[in-house]
């Protein structure tokens, strides 16, 4: 065999070789399917709705705060019969095979110092007895005697519930 053979012979083996090493490095990779947009885009639009609903209730409670969702985020991490309610409200709103928690962001508190931690601004509302990882999340800006937190509610779907 002459040297121009051998060395075609050499291009097409090593040609095929990258080719099927391209094609298994692209089967490997994790794109995201249809339905896991659609499974987040669900999670969103869920956590929006109960966020906007319990923002345009009044406050029957007391009647001091402008929602129900100010309400909640004021006294449910101080109160526990606040709590309950909040927790129930939220049940009743989301479909049973969603995990949730809802944490609320001192906008106030960090605005005023910038060298403060986010984690020092953050107080947890609700949180469940496991948690996995966020798939979605929705937030809400509430206004409390003049101070201004972000509510936020993360959540994921159950798949093993």
């Amino acid at each position: 065999m002459n040297n121009k053979a051998q060395m075609q012979l050499i291009e097409v083996v090593l040609t095929a070789v990258m080719i099927f090493l391209a094609l298994y490095f692209v089967k490997i990779l994790d794109f995201p399917t249809q339905t896991d947009i659609v499974k987040e885009d669900t999670l969103q639009s869920y956590g929006d709705s109960v966020l906007e609903s319990l923002a345009s209730l009044p406050d029957d409670e007391t009647g001091e705060y402008n929602s129900l969702l100010a309400y909640y985020t004021d006294l449910s991490s101080l109160r526990s019969f606040v709590y309950i309610e909040f927790k129930n409200d939220i049940d009743n709103r989301l479909p049973e095979d969603i995990i949730y928690k809802v944490f609320k962001l001192n906008i106030s508190k960090l605005y005023d110092n910038p060298d403060e931690s986010l984690e020092n601004c953050k107080t947890d509302l609700i949180t469940p007895t496991y948690w996995v990882n966020e798939e979605s999340r929705s937030s809400r800006i509430v206004v409390i005697n003049g101070f201004v937190y972000e509510v936020v509610l993360c959540m994921f779907f159950n798949v093993g519930g």
